[in-house]
């Protein structure tokens, strides 16, 4: 059985409303309104639903629930200050859905259910909010414009979830809960963004294991933040412009890599990490940058930080046992020092630390207090210091 309802509504309308229900199996609905202050409210239950929406206009609300099994909506809003309320439950469900115009429009995506994929568009100053709570759901969020804002909350295992924008003075939330074995990216291109992912526990206490994070900026004056709770768990950021910021913190757990790049000026990377068996590998490209790094466990069997360039700081702070990194500058004017100035401290029995300078009047200030560690110092080039601790 299907059964289709078009309505379109004249534009000197103040405004109409409609309440669809069907509970049928293999239903469609499909809506058209054109004008402003439009109100359409659909729900359907069972299964393989479908809704094609659309609505031409100023200040239009769409409300649709599907809750079944394979069910889907397409639905287009083109004008500004529409509002987009969607609500499925079940398993392979699908959404695409898109508003075009200047701005104010929003979206509010709930999901409960697995094996569903959605898709979402703005251009425009716009806002997009989702939650979504199953396995194996795929997420994609894509604005351009400015002064907007994507706000991803997901709890399950095996989810891919995308956030991309385009424009200057976006925002970017991703709340990853208690997830396993999920790939989660995100990208910028534009000046003055920011990126937020906050992987962490659920509330039973189960952590977040095996998952892939991969963030991008590309322009001036962006900042990415990263928080990780969870045992293995891969990482990579990359920011290509001047005056970036880079913050990663995992307060404990083990086996997290993380890969980090920066390339321009004046850019700020810095990295805590606690618990053992963690990776580092930084890369620094230009003139000004900092790289503060700290290690606060045991066993972290690989750190590699490189800088290229002149007038950069790299900064240091290794505890507990068995560490090794290893450090190079290349280019005049460096320092590898402590955080907060003076010798670095690498602490702990078993430690390790190359340290590599190339270039002109380059300073190293470095101490290791603790048994059995080793430390090897090259520096190639003129007026260039090493002052080594050892006790």
């Amino acid at each position: 059985m299907m059964a289709t309802l078009t309505i379109k509504k004249s534009m000197i309308a103040l405004g109409i409303s409609m309440a669809l229900s069907s509970a049928a199996m293999a239903n469609s609905v499909v809506l058209t309104q054109t004008g402003d202050d439009n109100l359409a409210t659909l729900t359907q239950i069972g299964v393989g639903l479908s809704i094609a929406a659309s609505q031409i206009g100023v200040e239009n609300d769409l409300e649709s629930t599907q809750a079944g099994v394979g069910s889907s909506l397409i639905a287009l809003q083109d004008g500004y200050q529409n509002e987009a309320l969607t609500w499925q439950q079940g398993d392979g469900n699908s959404l695409e859905l898109t508003q075009l115009g200047t701005g104010g429009n929003f979206i509010d995506y709930y999901l409960e259910g697995n094996d569903s994929y959605a898709q979402m568009y703005q251009s425009g100053a716009n806002d997009i909010v989702v939650r979504s709570y199953g396995d194996y759901n795929g997420i994609i969020s894509d604005q351009f414009g400015d002064d907007n804002s994507i706000s991803l909350m997901v709890d399950g295992d095996g989810n891919d979830v995308g956030a991309l924008q385009s424009g200057n003075d976006n925002l970017s939330q991703l709340d990853i809960n208690g997830a396993d074995d999920s790939y989660i990216y995100t990208s910028q291109s534009g000046q003055s963004n920011e990126i937020y992912v906050d992987i962490y526990a659920r509330n039973s206490g189960a952590i977040s294991t095996d998952n892939d994070v991969f963030v991008a900026q590309d322009g001036n004056d962006n900042l990415t933040d990263i928080a990780l709770r969870g045992d293995g768990n891969y990482v990579r950021s990359e920011q290509f412009g001047s005056d970036n910021t880079m913050t990663l913190t995992q307060p404990a757990h083990f086996g997290t890599n993380v890969g980090s790049l920066q390339q321009g000026n004046n850019n700020t990377l810095s990295v805590h990490v606690g618990g053992p068996q963690n990776g580092l590998g930084s890369h620094q490209w230009g003139d000004d940058n900092t790289a503060e790094v700290r290690f606060t466990d045991r066993r972290n069997y690989y750190g590699e930080i490189e800088q290229f360039g002149e007038l950069n700081s790299l900064n240091l702070l290794v505890s507990n046992q068995y560490n090794s990194f290893n450090l190079g500058q290349y280019g005049d004017n460096n320092l590898i020092s402590g955080i907060g100035g003076g010798a670095f401290e690498m602490g702990g029995d078993g430690g390790y630390a190359s340290l590599v300078q190339v270039g002109s009047m380059n300073l190293i200030q470095a101490s290791q207090m603790s048994d059995a560690s080793s430390m090897s110092v090259v520096q190639n080039g003129t007026m260039n210091s090493a002052i080594i601790i050892q006790q």
